[in-house]
């Protein structure tokens, strides 16, 4: 998780934002399925690498409900 090239990678990813559309989210969502193939990461890595591309508004909301969140899979249906 704190390998540093892997952090560069995913901060030149596009973030997610209020503002994001239904189309660039299934975009955002495709790349980080992208990002992830070949790493064995496990869901809870998943989801600190898909953190790292939240904006500032997105990450306050998703910090009020990741507390039932536990896998990617669940992840991504609550982030539709």
């Amino acid at each position: 998780m704190d390998q540093p090239y892997l952090l560069d990678k995913i901060k030149s990813m596009p973030q997610l934002s209020l503002t994001t559309s239904i189309s660039e989210y299934f975009d955002w969502q495709d790349g980080m399925e992208e990002f992830f193939k070949g790493h064995g990461f496990t869901s809870v890595i998943k989801m600190y690498y898909a953190e790292e591309t939240f904006d500032n508004d997105v990450l306050q909301w998703w910090l009020n409900v990741d507390d039932h969140i536990r896998t990617w899979g669940d992840m991504t249906c609550v982030l539709r």
